[in-house]
This record gives C-alpha cells, sequence and structure tokens, in this order.
C-alpha cells in the first residue's frame, strides 16, 4: 500500500470565514460599547445625585456644629401670625429663602441668581429643655426634586 505524500493546497481561511470571523467581531464591539454607555450614563447620574446628597449633608451639618454663631428666633414654630398662617412658613417661605446653592456653591440668591436651589433655616430654643434648640431647614431645588424639602432636628450649643 502506497501512503499518499499529497499535502492539501489550503492554507488559510476562506474570504467567507474570515467575513463570518470580522461580523462576529463587530456585533460584539457594538453590544459592548452600548454596554460601556450604558455604565457611563448610570454612574453620571449617580455622581449627580450623590453630589447634590452631599452638599445638603454639608447645610445642615454647618448650621448643626455652628448652631452658637446664628441669630435665634424666639417665636414659636406653632403660633400664628395674623393672617393665621405658622410662623415657621411666614419665616422660611419659599419664596423668600435667603440662600442659594447648586452642587458647586453655596452663596446668595443675588450672587447666583441661576442657582437651582434655594434654603433657609429657623433656630428656636425647646422652652421645655434648657439648651437644647430646634431647627428648621428648608430647602429647593428645580434639578433635583419639586417643591420644598424640610428638615428639622433638635441640637444643643454643646
Amino acid at each position: 500500500m502506497k501512503k499518499s505524500t499529497r499535502r492539501s493546497k489550503r492554507s488559510g481561511f476562506t474570504f467567507a470565514e474570515v467575513l463570518v470571523a470580522a461580523a462576529l467581531v463587530g456585533i460584539t464591539a457594538a453590544f459592548a460599547t452600548s454596554a460601556l454607555q450604558n455604565v457611563n450614563r448610570a454612574r453620571m447620574t449617580s455622581l449627580g445625585i450623590q453630589g447634590r446628597h452631599d452638599i445638603i449633608s454639608s447645610i445642615v451639618e454647618n448650621i448643626r456644629n455652628n448652631i452658637g454663631n446664628y441669630q435665634m428666633s424666639f417665636n414659636d414654630s406653632s403660633t400664628v401670625d395674623a393672617s393665621g398662617a405658622l410662623m415657621t412658613d411666614v419665616l422660611l417661605a419659599e419664596d423668600k429663602l435667603p440662600f442659594a446653592w447648586s452642587n458647586s456653591v453655596v452663596t446668595t440668591p443675588a450672587e447666583c441668581p441661576s442657582c437651582p436651589g434655594r434654603y433657609g433655616y429657623l433656630i428656636q430654643p425647646l422652652s421645655s429643655f434648657k439648651g437644647l434648640f430646634l431647627v428648621t431647614v428648608r430647602l429647593t431645588n428645580k434639578d433635583l426634586f419639586e417643591g420644598v424639602k424640610e428638615y428639622r432636628f433638635v441640637t444643643s450649643t454643646r
């Protein structure tokens, strides 16, 4: 019996095989690019929300830590003015909040008229607990939420 010593003349890939491989690589790259864009979009949204949360926390903590340096109101927030509105609602009316804020700045509305957020706070001594104060913080931000967010906490000057 004679062994065949013929070599195959085929040495490589056919054009169709190369096209199929290129198409598979292209489809995989398209999916990977789309997934990467979605991850980046989610990351940027998360960073924006976290940044806003950090600003709100910073505002509240600044008030809490420096309570002794602020002017206090000795009006009871449960009392009403001549029109029947609660004092807290009068003193912290949404259109009269004295500070402006955004992701990167906390200042006055005159210095940042384009800032989407406003805030104000009211510090009142608790008559039944000597040395304790009720702090009411009201915030607005057109970019973050609708309406007014209100935070209340009790703190001391120590």
